[in-house]
């Protein structure tokens, strides 16, 4: 979102699991 690399961190790492 705003912040595209902590957004990323906090949705892809997750959603991989």
């Amino acid at each position: 979102a705003h912040n595209f690399p902590l957004d990323l961190a906090a949705i892809e790492a997750p959603k991989n699991v």
